[in-house]
């Protein structure tokens, strides 16, 4: 694939992707499909959707993305993932953000030194097209999709960019697309006042593991070259594709000022760290901050292809207000899921709707109460 598709004979990246095959007689398509992160790999997850009921019908193709798994990646460690400055209990000070603010502008900026032209390329953009070259190679002149949490950023890419490819789309937990980090904040800060105690449910999709160690090894089939080890979660992806959608940062100061000035208006401590990539490990420092490359914001429009928008009533890392603002600005249905369970819309009593509109665009209704 090129770097940048707008200088198509220029440097190339490379992409890897997993199939697994329809195992009933009657395959209805190809399923493109993406677990978020953003920096997470794609290619295990086909294996574990066979197991959705409603699924089997489908190839399913799981794609690492430019920058992730076994694609080509950035070598740099120097990201804004650094463990904080201070171990232990954190006492939350300006001074303290602000020292971190630093730490995170010197290693954002010698990972870009180091990975730059690739950093930069990491769009949803650049992302959805590799997915449509992944569909032309497959040989397919449509596909349906399914995206998790980061994947519904790039669900809405390739919707806007390559409608006359897609047959129908599943976005759960979308994310918000907008590109002000003060109003992304204040959503989920909000959102963490008016459910404080989120139920538990498994660690979401764009997680990153909690295991470093190696993954197991699987033996490969008869005649079938060994998959490339995975790369399971890549820190600098996460942060390029996280920055370069949204509006460049200002001086630590006045992040720490905005910082207070959001977690009062919900009525949170200031120690309150607002869940997303975006945000440092310190709350009030951005991982953001130093950030080089422009906010290139997303592509997001309204094509009318079937789109099913699946919003968690009480859920805190991707807010409820973000599925309904997703529906007003790209259209599609919005099913509300009555709990707070991040990108679980495959993994529980509610999955049928899901997978039941992906075959046949089947109305699912605007509420479901998954059984306990």
């Amino acid at each position: 694939m090129p770097l940048h598709y707008d200088v198509p004979d220029g440097p190339t990246v490379d992409i890897a992707i997993s199939r697994m095959p329809a195992s009933s007689k009657h395959k209805r398509g190809t399923l493109l499909v993406n677990p978020g992160g953003p920096g997470l790999e794609a290619r295990t997850l086909p294996v574990m959707l066979t197991e959705v009921a409603g699924l089997a019908d489908w190839d399913i193709i799981g794609v690492d993305l430019r920058g992730t798994g076994a694609s080509t990646h950035p070598t740099c460690t120097a990201i804004s993932d650094a463990a904080p400055p201070t171990s232990g209990q954190i006492t939350q000070t300006d001074s303290e953000a602000r020292a971190f603010v630093d730490t995170i502008t010197r290693a954002n900026r010698d990972c870009t030194e180091t990975d730059g032209p690739l950093l930069s390329s990491l769009t949803p953009r650049n992302a959805a097209h590799d997915l449509d070259r992944v569909r032309a190679a497959l040989g397919v002149d449509r596909v349906s999709y399914y995206g998790a949490s980061w994947g519904t950023e790039l669900g809405v890419a390739y919707r806007t960019l390559f409608p006359h490819r897609l047959d129908t789309m599943v976005l759960d937990s979308p994310i918000y697309l907008g590109t002000s980090p003060d109003q992304q904040n204040r959503d989920l800060a909000q959102a963490i006042g008016r459910h404080p105690h989120p139920e538990e449910a498994p660690p979401p999709a764009d997680e990153p593991p909690a295991d470093d160690g190696p993954a197991a090894e699987t033996t490969p089939q008869p005649d079938t070259p060994p998959a490339p080890p995975l790369n399971l979660f890549t820190p600098a992806a996460r942060t390029a594709y996280t920055c370069n959608v949204l509006d460049p940062e200002p001086d630590a100061h006045a992040q720490w000022a905005a910082h207070v000035a959001i977690t009062s208006e919900a009525r949170l401590p200031v120690s309150t760290r607002l869940p997303h990539p975006a945000n440092s490990e310190i709350p009030g420092a951005s991982a953001c901050s130093g950030w080089p490359t422009p906010g290139q914001g997303i592509d997001a429009t309204d094509t009318r292809r079937p789109l099913l928008i699946v919003g968690h009533r009480s859920e805190t890392t991707t807010p409820h207000v973000w599925a309904t603002q997703a529906v007003g600005r790209v259209g599609g249905r919005l099913l509300t899921i009555e709990d707070g369970a991040h990108g679980s819309g495959l993994g529980g009593s509610c999955a049928d709707y899901l997978t039941a509109f992906l075959a046949d665009q089947t109305p699912p209704p605007t509420t479901c109460t998954p059984e306990r």
